[in-house]
């Protein structure tokens, strides 16, 4: 016992002596006192050395004095401060700015240490609380538009009504081509899986994007694609209580239902009908739907109605526009509210923050709404002066009613779009029925053959419904920060988190879902399969992840003139993902909570009107993910008398993903860069030149594809449709060599700053040169793997090369700065990505139209993104039909000609995602007002527009109004390059027009972004005041397209969806105590 108490007294003994002397204070800028992040606080004699924190507060220890204190961060003033002995009180002290304003970004976070900008060697982007405030968004990605160098924002995933789904993140381009692309996002020092709307903007200090080896390399083998390091808020040291409230309102505009030109007017549709009527070209049986008018020249034809009768019906139909009906019945403005209240501060040993967040969203569609609550609480203790201890937990708890019916929601059986002419309520308001699965013939008998009521009254539906998503996200986070030495630091970090989804769709006996399934299942002699009730389904997914790091942290000065800092550390990971099956409930009575399960799942039953089928069964599998990562790191930079920097990392990472072999799950990955600091030589001392700062990296960072194995993969299915013997579809023949991706990645920049820095910013160039990529190789199709709906059988193993090169250029200029401010900030930023590895061989043939996906096969010179088409010859002067070449003559063998083509003889376009893009944003001030605009433009880059296609319009009822602009008459093909309506339907003649040269545009275009303009009361100039800050403002946001490449009026940004987002306007307050 005695000897443990002495042991552990010598342990404590450093601790102790720290205590007996430290240096403690806050730096502030001398102009308005903020405190300043990432101050370089050392002494001269080079025995310790440190950073501030966000609150500007250091603690230093100190061995000996008398010593000098040296206090430096780039864009300000240095100063030097003898110390003869150990002040009473903590410093307070003052830096001088050089500049006219602070520097943008003083301090960049990498997720395992903050990086002050003079220090830094790599390309980091920061986008600070400040800036992310300027706009009124709940989800944090959307506010990142337009501020961010080298981030992009691709959209051409988004199709229908989702408009506000969330865009595919790129930072400089693509070095993939098959396995994951998106970004890494980290919160908090640790990667991010959920769902990044959870996150609240408010509690968001800054957003940190990093985009070179250097910067990123850190995170070893997921940050190829980029970093996007998130760091919430927290309170600081010696900080007073502060109080801060915020509060706003949204309102955004109905959608533009007239903006897509896949639609006709009832006038000219109802002409085709007829003439399609006319030819007998619509089936009558009870499966099939016909459209009112149909219905109507069915009952003419029979004599049930007369000439008369029907043309009054007819002409009614005429005057009507289903998206006018819409408009009116199922949309409205929407209005989002957002409240957020937080608490931060800190003591001499402790600081805090607290926050909580309260969102309500009303969509634009009626029935739809979405509501968020987050709460946070950070709190760090400093029981002793080089013991810190931190705790962490986070909360959001999500829930959505999902009840809205959109114009696209109502289409019915064989038919994309509905008839133009549907209406959807009486001159009352009362709900109409219209057409849907079946002919309605058909099932208005539905009562005199003993089953439910069979019509579909959408505005019904709206109020029948109810469905309602559930999420939740819990993070806790803990760390220990222990100061060994003077110079050295050992953390531990940790944290957990937990996501919880769950979805319940109750559809009650009066919806048509319930009803319809009821009735279809319903035998002739009246037995009814499914008992007549509510339809209850649920179902539902978690996640848990553990995250722990050990890393010891070291920062000296050496000698006199150089300072050293370096970490190193080892990181596990684990991320486990489940998926419960789906339940059912037939019969469901909600009064008692009841339903039922036991029905036949495996009998096949008669059907109405016509066929046979199973009842729909709940889910029988359920899913289980496990993903575990291992990394050993080190990080070290070296500055030398404040000019030279050389900076280093290093990591291996290991999964159980990869490699049937110990040595093949693991990748070796690095880093190097250098910087040089010229603005600080003796020899360029020049008053109108600020800053000249040097840099350059290389470094080797990795990526990951989780679809992929090393081992064989199996899919199991329950039952046979025959047999009902359970059995398993051979998936992927696995890949015993599968390895790592790597990107390798050069950056080369230079920072500059003019006349105090009136005019700065920064200038790279990049070159990403990704190896080892996953492509495809196609095996033989008798080896019984299933592997995809395209007919190839295809296993992806590592051999592919992409090189992706870019320039990044950001300028910001104070063009006033008296009275009235003038502030521009100017983003551009250029990429091409280019396939230079890839197996010719495994291209497939052009006839399979594989060229005209989102994702086209990869081609050797070629960007990863492309856009092909087939070259267009104009049309037929005699039949209107496009031309093509056969045999060396223009004719109108379609099949025969596509069979021919080689990938060569397609038209090359170009990019499909924007090779050029960037914002300018110009922010005026005066006294206390504020008002800024953000314009972003895109360039370079191609997409495909729609048109009509008659096989579309014939059977799915997809109409387009190009078809008024359509050939006609000989000398027509003068004037339009819109095919003729066939006698006809040629399948081979619709798909060759539909992906020809002749529907591709430009997709340059100039958006206004944003507007904003704000208000400040400044409380604390004015004592009478009972806040210390009230801010007001407005905000707009999606303001339109000002100028474009295309003719149409098409928004390149948005070309799959059926309208692009409405226009809002926020009003709110910030309010400070």
């Amino acid at each position: 016992m005695k000897r443990s108490l002495s042991l552990l007294i010598l342990l404590l003994a450093p601790a102790c002596l720290y205590a007996q002397q430290r240096l403690e204070g806050t730096v502030r800028a001398g102009r308005d006192a903020t405190p300043l992040e990432g101050v370089a606080v050392l002494l001269k004699s080079g025995r310790a050395g440190t950073t501030t924190d966000a609150a500007g507060s250091f603690s230093l220890p100190v061995a000996s004095l008398p010593d000098t204190l040296l206090v430096t961060l780039l864009g300000f003033e240095s100063r030097q401060l003898p110390l003869a002995s150990l002040p009473a009180a903590p410093l307070q002290l003052t830096l001088i700015e050089r500049s006219t304003g602070l520097k943008e970004v003083t301090v960049v976070s990498t997720g395992y240490q903050d990086i002050p900008q003079e220090r830094a060697t790599g390309s980091f982007t920061q986008v600070d609380r400040e800036l992310l405030n300027r706009s009124t968004s709940p989800d944090l990605v959307s506010r990142l538009e337009g501020v961010t160098n080298s981030l992009a924002f691709d959209r051409r995933g988004m199709y229908g009504e989702r408009t506000d789904s969330k865009p595919a993140l790129r930072i400089r381009g693509l070095s993939t081509l098959y396995a994951n692309k998106a970004p890494l996002i980290i919160v908090d020092n640790f990667p991010y899986e959920g769902d990044i709307a959870n996150i609240n903007p408010n509690d968001v200090e800054s957003v940190t994007v990093l985009k070179d080896a250097a910067a990123a390399s850190i995170w070893g083998a997921r940050a190829g694609n980029g970093v996007i390091v998130i760091t919430t808020r927290r309170g600081g040291y010696g900080q007073k209580t502060q109080v801060s409230f915020q509060t706003s309102v949204q309102r955004t505009d109905k959608p533009d239902l007239h903006y897509s030109r896949s639609f006709l007017p009832a006038n000219d549709f109802l002409d085709i009908e007829r003439l399609l009527f006319e030819k007998g070209f619509y089936p009558e049986n009870d499966r099939r739907t016909l459209s009112p008018a149909v219905e109507t020249w069915i009952q003419e034809r029979e004599g049930l109605l007369s000439a008369e009768e029907a043309g009054a019906r007819i002409n009614a139909m005429r005057q009507v526009d289903v998206r006018d009906e819409a408009l009116q019945h199922l949309y409205r403005p929407g209005l989002h509210q957002q409240y957020a209240l937080n608490l931060n501060g800190g003591g001499n040993t402790y600081r805090y923050y607290l926050s909580a967040g309260y969102d309500r969203g009303l969509s634009s569609l009626i029935g739809n709404e979405d509501r968020r609550v987050t709460l946070t609480s950070q709190n760090t203790l400093r029981p002793l002066p080089n013991l810190e201890l931190s705790a962490g937990l986070t909360y959001t708890g999500r829930e959505a009613e999902e009840n809205g019916l959109g114009i696209s929601g109502l289409s019915t059986a064989g038919w994309t779009n509905i008839y133009p002419y549907a209406q959807l309520a009486d001159a009352q308001g009362n709900a109409l029925p219209i057409v849907r699965d079946y002919r309605n013939a058909y099932t208005s008998q539905a009562a005199e053959m003993g089953l439910l009521d069979w019509q579909f009254r959408p505005l019904d539906e709206l109020r029948l419904r109810d469905k309602t998503s559930t999420a939740t996200e819990t993070r806790l986070n803990g760390s220990l920060a222990y100061e060994l030495l003077p110079s050295l630091k050992a953390r531990a970090l940790y944290q957990y988190k937990q996501l919880g989804n769950r979805t319940t769709d109750l559809n009650s006996v009066d919806t048509y879902y319930a009803r319809n399934l009821i009735n279809r299942y319903t035998q002739a002699d009246g037995t009814r399969i499914i008992p007549v009730g509510g339809i209850l389904s649920e179902w539902g997914n978690s996640q848990a992840t553990h995250s722990g790091r050990l890393q010891l942290d070291y920062a000296h000065a050496l000698g006199k003139q150089g300072y050293l800092s370096a970490l190193g550390g080892a990181e596990v990971r684990q991320n486990r993902q489940f998926s419960n099956p789906h339940a059912i409930l037939y019969g469901y009575n909600p009064e008692v909570a009841q339903g039922q399960t036991a029905l036949d799942y495996l009998s096949f039953y008669r059907t109405r009107p016509t066929s046979s089928a199973r009842i729909p069964s709940p889910d029988a599998r359920r899913t289980e993910y496990t993903d575990r990562y291992v990394s050993y790191y080190a990080n070290a930079s070296y500055v030398l008398r404040g000019r030279y920097t050389l900076s280093a990392s290093s990591r291996w990472d290991a999964s159980n993903l990869y490699g049937v072999k110990t040595n093949q799950k693991g990748v070796p990955l690095w880093s190097a860069g250098l910087s040089w600091l010229v603005s600080e030589e003796s020899f360029l001392h020049l008053d109108w030149l600020s800053l000249l700062k040097l840099r350059a990296t290389y470094g080797l960072a990795g990526n990951t594809e989780k679809g992929v194995t090393a081992f064989p993969t199996v899919s199991y299915v329950s039952a046979d449709l025959l047999s009902r013997l359970p059995f398993a579809i051979l998936r992927s023949a696995g890949n015993p060599q599968l390895r790592w991706e790597k990107t390798a990645t050069l950056n080369a920049g230079l920072d500059f700053g003019f006349f105090r820095d009136r005019l700065s910013g920064s200038l790279e160039y990049y070159r990403k040169q990704g190896s080892d990529l996953l492509g495809d190789r196609f095996i033989d199709p008798t080896s019984g793997i299933i592997s995809g709906q395209d007919g190839f059988v295809r296993n992806r193993v590592n051999y592919a090369d992409v090189r992706t090169t870019g320039w990044d250029l950001a300028l910001r200029s104070d063009n006033l700065t008296g009275a009235l401010g003038w502030q521009t900030h100017m983003l551009l930023s250029q990429v091409r990505s280019q396939v230079t590895g890839y197996e010719e061989r495994q291209r497939p043939a052009v006839s399979t139209n594989t060229y005209f996906f989102a994702s086209p096969p990869p081609v050797v010179g070629r960007p990863i993104e492309t856009v092909y088409s087939y070259p267009w010859h104009g049309l037929s002067p005699a039949s209107g039909d496009p031309l093509v070449p056969v045999e060396g003559q223009l004719g109108t063998n379609y099949s025969a000609y596509q069979q021919s083509l080689t990938p060569e003889d397609l038209v090359y376009h170009g990019s499909a995602v924007p090779r050029w893009f960037g914002g300018l944003r110009n922010t005026f001030t005066w006294k206390g007002f504020s008002l800024s605009a953000n314009l972003t433009w895109k360039a370079g880059y191609f997409f495909r527009r729609s048109s009509i296609d008659y096989s579309l319009l014939f059977n799915s009822g997809v109409a387009h109004i190009d078809y008024r602009d359509r050939w006609q008459q000989p000398g027509d093909e003068d004037r339009t390059q819109v095919p003729s309506l066939p006698a006809s339907l040629n399948y081979s003649r619709e798909s060759y027009h539909t992906y020809s040269e002749a529907l591709v545009e430009k997709g340059d275009h100039v958006r206004l972004q944003d507007v904003n303009l704000a208000y400040t009361f400044a409380g604390r100039q004015d004592k009478a005041l009972p806040f210390q800050q009230l801010k007001l403002f407005l905000y707009a946001r999606d303001l339109g397209i000002l100028w474009r490449v295309n003719g149409y009026g098409l928004d390149p940004d948005y070309i799959n969806t059926t309208y692009p987002p409405s226009r809002s306007l926020s009003a709110g307050l910030q309010l400070t105590f």
